[in-house]
């Protein structure tokens, strides 16, 4: 709906395509120009140039219209707010607090946490157990080393309005010397958490989640990568479920015990191969899994946007996460995990920003991502025809 500045009583409806758009590093925002199907002189005669206000559905934030006048017709210039949380953040405690400050103007206005959530900074497995949890609740998950609390987890703590905290994970995990600074601060403190991180994420099943048919399983090594932990986050919220870890391609008897005991039937393996196994426990499984951890998290992304409304997406460096909490803040806002490479963008992951660029609102880096890395996702988040 297009209306005249003038008066707010003349109005008419265009049908708008998108002409070109350009990105300005200086204001950092978005330009895109929109055309008009007619020129607006030929329904209104006489008039050189009006400042119109188009009325589009994008949620909290308007978007600022110009038009100007062209010899081959009338032409929308739209100014889009740049939706990038923690650019050019480079320090994963600093963006594991832009992450939960985002929370705050985000979430929190309307429905305040009843707690936070401690975990170490230094592992993602507890964080990712947690996570899908904490996304449905809206608790924000700090991050802490496992003998101290930096100096931006501390800001972020004296800043909140609840003095509950739950710890993840046991004392090797969460040292009780944090406990205690924890409880010198002012909070009733609470731990959840077991003499490993199977125990750990088990846990977690059956305290806070309860009786379930459905759970999510991903790779959690002793030895290796756990990367893929953080990537199965926003699937296990997407079905309200548990997650529970393999160690690689072994089940561990923790996991069984939480498996049998949650009553579990059916669950989404992501990038382990125990099928088999599962099959034996008389659980039916569905396995995503790609060539590497990096096509395994755009193969689920591929499958989750089916479920999801798509609105976010979380950039991961596979080899150093960062700011693990980004995965919790990523299925929140019904989004998915993306892994990226230490030094490059790797194929698939390119290919499934810019196909849907369009339909992303948020994007969250985790502070470890290289700067050339975080220019080339930008790059690629640029609708077709910019210049």
């Amino acid at each position: 709906e297009v209306r005249r500045n003038r008066d707010f009583q003349e109005y008419t409806t265009r049908r708008l395509e998108l002409v070109a758009a350009n990105f300005d590093p200086r204001h950092n925002r978005w330009q895109v120009y929109l055309e008009t199907e007619a020129p607006f002189d030929r329904q209104f005669p006489g008039v050189a140039i009006w400042r119109w206000i188009v009325s589009i559905d994008c949620g909290k934030y308007p978007w600022e219209i110009s038009v100007y006048k062209e010899v081959s017709g009338e032409r929308i210039a739209v100014t889009i707010p740049k939706w990038y949380v923690n650019q050019h953040v480079f320090s994963k405690t600093e963006a594991s607090k832009g992450l939960n400050q985002w929370l705050i103007e985000k979430k929190w206005v309307t429905s305040p946490p009843e707690k936070v959530i401690i975990a170490r900074n230094d592992l993602a497995v507890d964080s990712a157990a947690i996570s899908a949890y904490a996304s449905k609740t809206g608790d924000p998950i700090v991050l802490v080393s496992p003998d101290e609390i930096p100096k931006e987890s501390r800001d972020f703590l004296i800043s909140l309005p609840v003095r509950r905290a739950l710890i993840v994970g046991g004392p090797e995990a969460v040292s009780p010397e944090v406990e205690m600074e924890l409880k010198a601060m002012g909070f009733q403190v609470e731990r959840i958490g077991g003499k490993d991180r199977f125990e750990t994420a088990k846990l977690i099943a059956e305290n806070l989640w309860g009786i379930s048919d459905k759970a999510v399983i991903a790779p959690a090594p002793f030895e290796g990568d756990v990367s893929l932990t953080l990537v199965a986050v926003p699937y296990a919220h997407s079905l309200g479920a548990p997650l529970l870890f393999t160690n690689g391609d072994e089940i561990p008897e923790y996991t069984r015990e939480a498996l049998e005991n949650l009553g579990v039937k059916e669950t989404v393996v992501i990038g382990a191969n125990v099928s088999e196994d599962l099959l034996l426990m008389g659980i039916y499984s569905d396995t995503i899994a790609g060539k590497d951890k990096y096509e395994t998290s755009v193969l689920v992304a591929n499958r989750l946007k089916e479920r999801l409304h798509m609105r976010s997406v979380a950039l991961i460096n596979g080899e150093d996460p960062g700011a693990f909490n980004g995965a919790q803040v990523a299925a929140l806002k019904d989004g998915v995990v993306l892994l990226v490479k230490d030094r490059e963008l790797p194929e698939g992951v390119g290919e499934f920003l810019g196909k849907y660029k369009f339909k992303i609102r948020w994007i969250f880096f985790t502070g470890s991502i290289p700067p050339e890395v975080e220019r080339e996702i930008i790059d690629v988040m640029k609708p077709r025809g910019t210049f």
